[in-house]
């Protein structure tokens, strides 16, 4: 890593952190007798304010997730927070009134990238897992771990639920689904 160059830029150790969760991921799979053939990239989406020049980095910058699949991405995080269920939640505590914008604007990054992705999981035959957003100085960043669809055809999962509005979730659908489901 020496000598080299980031030009999509979140903070100095984004290459080292997407390695160690990928080697992770891939040791959870190889344990449960899965193929550890998980990929994991991470999407940074600037922070509202900011004026850093890149709207949006990808950790690789130079791997198979080009920019452009999150062209539109902060637009998305912005609709998504306008019509956030929170919006209209009221708490009865302060510190999670303080806490709310914050917990819209990650769920909204998380949302946003997902849904960017749908197209690409589609055409590379691959499922994503984004993970719990965090704020890294002016991005929110996201990992994303991306596992074959083969590897759901060898193990099994439940079928896909829709979850009625309102609804908290369902559980996950299989033992792999919960494993690299990121906190």
């Amino acid at each position: 890593m020496a000598g080299s160059i980031i030009y999509l830029f979140m903070w100095g150790y984004q290459a080292s952190y997407r390695i160690h969760i990928q080697i992770l991921a891939r040791n959870v799979l190889k344990k449960l007798g899965a193929p550890a053939d998980a990929e994991l990239l991470l999407v940074g989406a600037r922070r509202p304010g900011s004026e850093n020049a890149n709207q949006v980095c990808v950790e690789p910058e130079d791997g198979k997730w080009q920019l452009s699949l999150f062209e539109g991405l902060l637009d998305s995080v912005e609709s998504t927070y306008q019509s956030h269920r929170l919006q209209n939640m009221f708490f009865g505590d302060e510190p999670s009134m303080r806490d709310k914008p914050e917990w819209m604007r990650r769920d909204s990054v998380r949302t946003s990238v997902s849904k960017a992705l749908e197209a690409f999981d589609a055409e590379h035959n691959v499922t994503s897992f984004c993970g719990e957003v965090r704020r890294i100085d002016d991005y929110y960043v996201t990992p994303v771990i991306q596992i074959p669809n083969a590897t759901f055809v060898q193990f099994p999962s439940l079928l896909s639920k829709p979850i009625d509005k309102g609804q908290q979730g369902s559980g996950f659908r299989s033992l792999i689904h919960a494993a690299v489901s990121l906190p």
